[in-house]
């Protein structure tokens, strides 16, 4: 093999490496694929008690923790309030068989969603959560 074959080789040699280290590095520090988002069932078909005994504390339910953005809520008897975490405001119905979206703080967090019940007598409640 002579000088100039053996020259032009180890170039294309050292260029290949060069090349494959670019791509796979540019594979690693591509994005990750984002998790899914979706509705997050909590307290769905959940009977909590009136406010109106003392000291009572099943009028209220609270979700598991998760990464959160919304939460939506809806009462079959009376109206509820919905809320993520002692930083939200509470977000209430009109009314029966009424939903009320809560967007929270517009910004992700790692929070508990919480539906109550906003009458004096049972209710019957369903509520959910935007997660990812």
């Amino acid at each position: 093999m002579s000088n100039t074959a053996r020259r032009y080789g180890s170039r294309t040699f050292v260029m290949g490496t060069i090349v494959m280290a670019l791509l796979l590095t540019a594979i690693a520090a591509s994005p990750r694929e984002a998790q899914a988002e979706g509705w997050s069932n909590y307290c769905n078909n959940r009977k909590l008690a009136g406010q109106s005994l003392p000291g009572a504390v099943d009028w209220l339910c609270q979700g598991a923790a998760r990464e959160m953005v919304s939460t939506m809520g809806e009462g079959d008897q009376h109206s509820v309030c919905v809320w993520g975490d002692a930083n939200w405001i509470q977000m209430c119905t009109s009314g029966p068989n009424a939903w009320v979206y809560n967007p929270g703080n517009s910004q992700w967090a790692w929070a508990q969603p919480y539906i109550s019940n906003n009458a004096y007598s049972w209710n019957i409640v369903h509520a959910v959560t935007w997660t990812r």
